[in-house]
């Protein structure tokens, strides 16, 4: 923030202040000072000057109603040019009412003149005048004084007698000042030290607020995108957050054969046991491949590759995935049995076509990164069509030449597809993996079992890989590239 801003804040704080401080002076001098002190002091005339004392009395009453009359006005107003009316009205009955009982008693040398001090160091420092007005009520109060020996007789000795008053009128006028002008030195030393705290929490809550998001948007992102994808969207080399476009992608859908009669004949614990098991499995081997994980579907999972990063070999790399995690869970065997209490087979159904990918949902509440579109019923249906442990396939992708080159496919023939019931889909069936052991290259893990690690980063903004689990850090990241099947 610049120095001229802050300066007005500053000034534009201060002010709002100067509201509550005058509210306050008027209602304190009123109610405690002077409404209450200027009756008592009719003491000093019982003894001073006993021949008016009747005289005063009344007025110094007249001057504890008019205090308190002017309090209850002022508390309940708000502008400050109000309020300094209400002071400048305060001050100006008891001061001409003290130069009366002056001219009244023994003139230029009378001892009451000290009150017209009272007031005037009370005027000066307890009210926030602006400059102008301050030299206004300090000539209210002492010009009727001083100007007495226009229009009274003056005695032997008067005249130094008024200089010498004169000295303790500036003396007053000078102390009160001073001091009036270090108070307001340290209000707005206060003030300008509020505001700073101020615009600091403002700033750092905007910092707080700003890292939460990114972290919320990382933690969003890691759950769908390999880490390197995430790398290239929270580094800024990848913009997808704004940004839908229609492009084609290899949809791959997975679900566990018979869960739901599963789920009726085992408890809660192993059920959250396998779920967890394939969920790993599955998220392992997907962010390795770089395919984008659409969701989670309780004992399914829905994903999509060549978004948000294009490649060329976007389909191989989809086959390659589904048939990597159907071998993870062949190889698992042992540990799902233990809780599924049966052998757990998955179906999977792929697919490739057109369909409008990026981020939907509330921009204030949750977004989720997707694909809309034909293929991906389509890939859901053929998920359905498949036999445990089968991996049905389009047309298409069985014609991919990578996927022909790589894989035994077995054409199943034309089906219809629920959904589809007015064309005839021809299905094929992955049959064999020339290469079928499981491909263990797998991005990092963490050493305690936890699983595979992802982006995150520590207090400086530096990326690292991360257990989510255990806190676990990998200091020394190497990424390897997988190299394209031939």
């Amino acid at each position: 923030m610049s120095k001229a801003i802050l300066s007005q804040e500053v000034r534009d704080q201060r002010e709002l202040e100067r509201v509550a401080e005058f509210k306050v002076a008027v209602i304190i001098s009123a109610e405690r000072l002077i409404g209450p002190l200027f009756p008592f002091f009719w003491l000093a005339d019982v003894l001073y000057n006993p021949a008016d004392k009747w005289l005063f009395l009344p007025l110094r009453l007249s001057v504890l109603f008019y205090c308190f009359g002017l309090s209850y006005f002022a508390k309940k107003e708000n502008s400050i040019k109000v309020l300094q009316r209400y002071a400048f009205a305060l001050l100006t009955y008891p001061s001409l009412l003290v130069t009366f009982m002056c001219l009244k008693g023994s003139g230029i040398s009378s001892s009451y003149y000290a009150g017209l001090n009272l007031i005037a160091a009370g005027a000066i420092y307890f009210f926030p005048w602006s400059r102008s007005f301050a030299f206004s009520v300090v000539g209210l109060i002492f010009i009727p004084y001083l100007a007495s020996p226009l229009y009274m007789d003056w005695k032997k000795d008067d005249f130094k007698l008024y200089i010498v008053n004169l000295f303790f009128i500036a003396g007053t006028v000078m102390i009160s000042s001073v001091v009036r002008s270090i108070y307001e030195s340290l209000k707005r030393e206060e003030v300008k030290t509020k505001v700073d705290l101020k615009n600091e929490i403002e700033h750092r809550n905007q910092i707080i607020e700003t890292k939460t998001n990114e972290a919320i948007k990382l933690s969003t992102l890691a759950k769908q995108f390999s880490p390197q994808v995430v790398h290239a969207i929270t580094s800024g080399k990848l913009e997808i957050m704004n940004s839908l476009k229609r492009t084609k992608i290899c949809t791959l859908f997975i679900d566990i054969v018979n869960s739901t009669d599963r789920i009726t004949r085992i408890d809660q614990d192993s059920l959250d046991s396998v779920l967890r098991m394939f969920m790993e499995d599955t998220m392992r081997v997907l962010l390795k491949y770089d395919i984008t994980i659409d969701k989670f579907l309780g004992d399914g999972v829905l994903a999509f590759s060549n978004a948000p990063i294009s490649r060329d070999d976007y389909i191989i790399r989809v086959v390659d995935a589904a048939v990597e995690i159907r071998n993870r869970i062949i190889l698992n065997r042992e540990k799902y049995l233990e809780h599924w209490l049966n052998e757990l087979q998955i179906r999977v159904g792929i697919a490739s076509g057109f369909a409008n990918v990026g981020f939907y949902g509330s921009e204030e509440y949750f977004r989720s990164y997707t694909a809309i579109g034909k293929v991906v019923n389509m890939a859901s249906r053929l998920c359905n069509a498949a036999e445990p442990s089968e991996i049905l396939i389009s047309k298409d992708i069985a014609q991919d030449p990578e996927v022909a080159s790589k894989y035994k496919i077995d054409n199943l023939g034309y089906k219809k597809l629920k959904g589809f019931e007015q064309d005839i889909i021809n299905v094929y069936s992955v049959i064999d993996n020339i290469d079928s052991q499981v491909n263990n290259h797998d991005i990092p893990t963490c050493p305690e079992g936890h699983g595979i690690l992802h982006f995150d980063t520590d207090e400086k903004g530096i990326y690292h890989l991360k257990c989510r689990s255990c806190n676990f850090v990998l200091t020394n990241v190497q990424t390897t590239q997988r190299k394209k099947s031939a």
